[in-house]
């Protein structure tokens, strides 16, 4: 079976490999008693489904705490002064 892009079995290893990665990273279950599955269930029907899509993408980032006081954190902000765009 051929595929637009590549064959069936690309596509198959890809997939594989992708699921095996987020997979990796995935939080163990939660519990929750019968209060919290009814706020859960009620949450769910309220939400659209952009909001659905959304609950399920992390954004990861490398992120370090600068002191607004910091020779980093100045030296940062005054190149966002200097740098941006008009």
């Amino acid at each position: 079976m051929k595929l637009v892009g590549g064959s069936f079995n690309a596509w198959a290893v890809f997939a594989l490999a992708l699921l095996s990665a987020v997979c990796a990273f995935a939080a163990p279950p939660v519990h929750l008693d019968r209060k919290g599955e009814k706020w859960a269930a009620s949450t769910l029907r309220k939400m659209t489904l952009e909001e659905k899509i959304g609950q399920m993408i992390m954004a990861w980032t490398h992120v370090q705490f600068l002191n607004v006081e910091s020779p980093e954190y100045l030296q940062m902000q005054e190149e966002m002064r200097t740098y941006r765009r008009a």
